[in-house]
């Protein structure tokens, strides 16, 4: 689902979908899974960490993510 992962130097996550994957059921799929994140437009998908999210948090994170197909 992702075709280019954006580097940053702060709590964001920025990345491309594929083509394949349309930004609103995307970003249902992970909300489904207790998984917020914001679409920046065509298809740019934006994650925030928080300082109080700890490593389980993000483990979390990363398990809802890979579950979509």
């Amino acid at each position: 689902w992702c075709r280019e992962l954006i580097p940053v130097q702060t709590n964001i996550v920025l990345f491309r979908l594929t083509p394949e994957y349309q930004v609103q059921e995307f970003l249902n799929a992970l909300s489904s899974g207790g998984l917020l994140a914001i679409d920046m437009g065509h298809d740019l998908i934006r994650l925030v960490t928080h300082l109080d999210v700890d490593e389980q948090g993000i483990t979390q994170a990363l398990e809802i993510l890979r579950r979509i197909p």
